[in-house]
């Protein structure tokens, strides 16, 4: 059935682009065509700005045009505050876990994205649209000290002068070019102050010989996520054209802000209902150690490197399609399995362990939107997977399924009770620690391209795999760090050479590509 109403068809306009199709009928699920959580806060926001007040979550209690529109015309609520948002905010789950690691420099662990400009940027209204989306998005404005020896976050009304390193480079031979680029990247890369300010800096580079325009964006982690990218790079180039044309600068409407977010994870870390969590966490299994090839030095950043597997675009689709027909299957099921046969393989064992790094927006509250909103919101969770009898493909995807969805249930209630709670610091240590492998999907990166921008980000996954001071200490031994693009799926698997040689996580990296396959 075609939409009719008004709202009907705003909503089936924005499915329409989000999924990529042609044609939707109002009573077709939006996963089973293909949606994913992160499709949901695209629609949440493109609804947004279409003046229809629909969160992510509304999206998974009703799933097909006709349903939201209905819930959308009876009148949803959220918390969005419009103004400027100020004052002390509470550390959240994750901000707690980043203090707690071995950094000499807290300031220097960042994400960047490098945009292509494609017609020559104007400095002055540059840094007039980076002003307003410093002024728009509060996070951006984050500060972090030390009191009596822990860390707190305080968001200041105003941060002062847009944060914009301009870099004249037009007089350079062109032989030198690159070079010259790189080192003014790097210093922007270490130009962040978290105490301070700012938390993010941009890098304006003019290149000359009619070559585009670069611009180095760069955030802190602390103030910002793969998901959060979208939004501000949306933004700055909103502002930056409002300014171009000479137009005040406006933005689509606030949603939730990250203070009542954290302030929200505060009052459930409290709240008694955490205690079926804590059952559960305080029963898992302790997390086992993996193989290493010798130890030759500590796990640093600058001992990091990184290799690529992928699957081509053909069994990519065939994956894809395979995770969105299946009656409750879900592309993390297909690769958490894929994940556990190859590290059951590689250390001999029948159970294995590793992190799922989730975007954290998928646990919001029923009045809680933050498909606009930028910030921190990854969860971490430690997951056992018990690979079981020796049985067939078919049933060990549905046992590992199984326990996948099971730790998801308890996925925010792991970091709540670890690092954000008021109870007994005791409790905290009975809770399995974090294990040595992470895995982290990231979704469709290709969608921070979109045709017709005026800034292109150039490879986005570079940057957001992050960049960190060389002696900085590593969370994990081997990160894998998935998307999406046109070609296919791609899992960027680091380690640290001074644990692993490349040879063995290449070999263990292609026998998890393989049972993909």
């Amino acid at each position: 059935e075609l939409p009719q109403s008004d709202v009907e068809l705003r909503l089936a306009e924005i499915w329409r682009k989000v999924l990529h199709i042609d044609h939707i009928g109002i009573h077709e699920n939006f996963f089973e065509r293909g949606g994913d959580s992160i499709g949901c806060i695209q629609i949440a926001g493109m609804a947004r700005e279409a003046g229809l007040s629909v969160s992510p979550n509304h999206i998974f209690e009703h799933p097909t045009i006709a349903a939201l529109a209905a819930a959308v015309s009876s009148g949803l609520k959220t918390h969005a505050d419009q103004g400027v948002v100020s004052g002390r905010v509470p550390l959240t789950p994750i901000q707690h876990w980043f203090f707690e690691l071995q950094n000499p420099d807290p300031s220097h662990w960042n994400q960047s994205v490098t945009l292509q400009a494609n017609e020559p940027v104007d400095d002055d209204v540059f840094k007039q649209a980076v002003s307003a989306l410093m002024s728009h998005h509060d996070i951006l404005r984050a500060r972090f000290r030390t009191e009596n020896g822990s860390w707190t976050q305080t968001i200041v009304e105003h941060a002062g002068p847009p944060p914009v390193d301009t870099f004249d480079l037009t007089g350079f031979p062109e032989v030198q070019l690159e070079e010259r680029v790189r080192e003014r990247m790097a210093f922007v890369q270490t130009g962040l102050d978290i105490e301070r300010g700012p938390v993010l800096r941009f890098g304006l580079v003019h290149r000359g010989r009619e070559l585009p325009d670069l611009i180095f964006a760069v955030i802190h982690h602390l103030a910002v996520d793969a998901v959060s990218w979208r939004v501000v790079l949306d933004d700055l180039e909103r502002a930056y054209d409002l300014a171009f044309r000479g137009k005040p600068v406006t933005f689509p409407p606030k949603t939730t802000s990250y203070k009542h977010w954290a302030n929200r994870l505060r009052a459930v870390a409290d709240d008694a209902a955490i205690k079926g969590d804590f059952d559960y966490w305080r029963t898992r299994k302790p997390v086992s150690r993996i193989p290493s090839d010798g130890i030759r030095g500590p796990n640093t950043s600058e001992s990091s490197e990184s290799i690529r597997v992928s699957l081509d675009a053909s069994h990519a689709a065939s994956l894809l399609d395979k995770s969105q027909r299946g009656p409750g299957a879900k592309l993390l099921d297909f690769l958490a399995t894929g994940l556990a046969e190859a590290l059951g393989e590689w250390t001999q064992r029948r159970s294995v362990a590793f992190n799922l790094e989730m975007h954290g927006r998928e646990h919001a509250f029923d009045d809680v939107d933050l498909s606009r909103t930028a910030g921190w919101f990854t969860s971490v969770f430690p997951i056992h997977i018990d690979l079981g009898a020796d049985s067939d493909a078919a049933d060990r995807f549905r046992y590992v399924a199984e326990q996948v969805h099971e730790a998801r249930r308890h996925g925010l209630g792991y970091g709540l009770l670890r690092y954000a709670g008021s109870g007994a610091p005791e409790a905290a240590e009975l809770l399995p620690r974090l294990a040595e492998v992470s895995l982290n999907y990231m979704g469709a990166l290709d969608r921070l391209a979109a045709p017709g921008r005026r800034f292109t980000p150039n490879s986005p996954i570079d940057g957001l795999r992050g960049n960190y001071h060389p002696e900085s200490i590593r969370p994990c031994s081997i990160e894998i760090n998935g998307y999406s693009d046109a070609e296919g799926i791609h899992f960027h698997w680091t380690f640290s050479r001074n644990m692993h040689r490349a040879e063995t996580i290449e070999r263990v990296a292609n026998a998890f590509v393989q049972r993909l396959k």
